[in-house]
């Protein structure tokens, strides 16, 4: 679908078209803050699976890429067709993606009579019922740092039922003169977010959800982000922001807690 240039609709599987239409949807109530289409950008920034690597981009180059952007030039057939408006369009699900096989591995998981699970994949993670001991499921919230090395942990939740995924700034970045390069692209303006949070954590029914949530309030930041979740039912969030003085604080949703059993470390 990616690399067509018809604007025909185009069969895929029912598999695809149920991510993309999610991806859409996150699209729409988050006013573009998540969108499904950045290839381009990534790529240009070299972040994509067609990337040379390091490169701050002009002004004319974001330009040029980001018009070959835009989530409302792609539309979902159901059950199993997707079709362009531009043929220049195409899709990056990355930030979506990964939560979906998580919840994929869960229903199979329910559907051969398993009552207590954890499924992870790449950081993501779904739960249901008790652990081995016959307590909740302890999920870590990596406490934020460059150093790939630092296994600390900022917090631990305690669930029994539901998902949690995590985006951030300090595992997938490049570094220019001190500067931190995120992964993570704001849609609006076609530039890496440069951003005090450096992690968001979302909970909620399903994988799927939270992770491309996740990758959406990456973008709004700690102040919308928060109160954008407060107007979702079902979704809770937790933001680690690094201070000024390299303090890292946290700033929640007000359900956060109690939907997560979250323990802090030095709590």
């Amino acid at each position: 679908f990616s690399h067509s240039k018809s604007t025909e609709p185009i069969k895929v599987s029912e598999d695809f078209a149920t991510v993309v239409e999610r991806s859409l949807h996150f699209s729409q109530i988050t006013d573009g803050a998540f969108d499904p289409t950045l290839e381009p950008l990534l790529d240009l920034w070299g972040f994509g699976s067609g990337g040379k690597g390091l490169q701050v981009p002009t002004d004319a180059e974001i330009a040029q890429a980001k018009a070959k952007t835009g989530w409302r030039k792609i539309k979902v057939i159901q059950p199993d067709h997707l079709q362009k408006s531009d043929p220049d369009v195409s899709l990056a699900l990355g930030a979506i993606a990964k939560g979906y096989g998580v919840d994929a591995v869960g229903r199979i998981l329910d559907a051969n009579g398993c009552r207590n699970w954890f499924v992870e994949i790449g950081g993501e993670v779904v739960v249901k019922g008790l652990n081995p001991d016959g307590v909740p499921w302890k999920v870590g919230i990596q406490y934020p740092t460059t150093n790939p090395l630092d296994e600390r942990v900022h917090g631990v939740l305690h669930m029994t039922h539901g998902a949690v995924a995590t985006s951030g700034n300090y595992r997938n970045f490049n570094d220019v003169d001190g500067t931190l390069y995120t992964h993570i692209l704001d849609p609006c303006t076609g530039r890496t977010v440069l951003a005090k949070a450096s992690s968001v954590s979302v909970y909620a029914s399903n994988c799927m959800d939270a992770d491309g949530i996740a990758t959406a309030l990456f973008v709004m930041g700690p102040e919308k982000g928060i109160e954008w979740v407060e107007q979702q039912p079902g979704i809770e969030t937790m933001f680690l922001v690094c201070e000024d003085n390299g303090e890292i604080v946290e700033k929640s949703s007000s359900g956060f807690v109690e939907a997560t059993g979250c323990k802090l470390n030095d709590r």
